[in-house]
């Protein structure tokens, strides 16, 4: 998979809910590793509802406008948690926390290419709005 630095990405991420009663806004979570190792940006969402009695299956969209990302490979984690975990400290490991109902850790690698000059030796090239006085 390769990105373009500047460009629109987009990930889908196919789901099933297997919980019956299960109606709730999940926070879903997307982390990305540089070099697979540190991790670098989280993407969430707390917004999205969850609701097996209307859609049980589906797809999950995330859509990054511009990515910020300089060039290099980086490993893709996704994580689908309980309304509120990350809103409040856990006392349990996430990957024994009854409330992290999936996490698949560096499910694949991507690649992103042309940040250029600006980009060598940071992480991200951000926009700002700048102005003349």
């Amino acid at each position: 998979h390769i990105l373009e630095h500047g460009r629109t990405a987009r990930l889908d991420i196919d789901y099933a809910i297997f919980q019956p009663d299960l109606r709730e806004r999940c926070q879903v979570v997307l982390a990305l590793h540089k070099d697979g190792i540190e991790d670098v940006c989280r993407y969430i969402t707390r917004d999205l509802v969850f609701d097996a009695g209307q859609r049980s299956r589906g797809t999950i969209r995330l859509t990054v406008p511009r990515l910020t990302l300089t060039d290099g490979s980086y490993a893709v984690t996704v994580m689908i948690a309980k309304e509120g975990y990350y809103d409040t400290d856990q006392a349990v490991f996430y990957s024994i926390n009854p409330s992290v109902y999936c996490c698949v850790s560096r499910l694949f690698d991507v690649s992103v290419v042309g940040s250029g000059l600006i980009g060598k030796g940071t992480r991200h090239v951000l926009d700002a709005r700048w102005t003349l006085r």
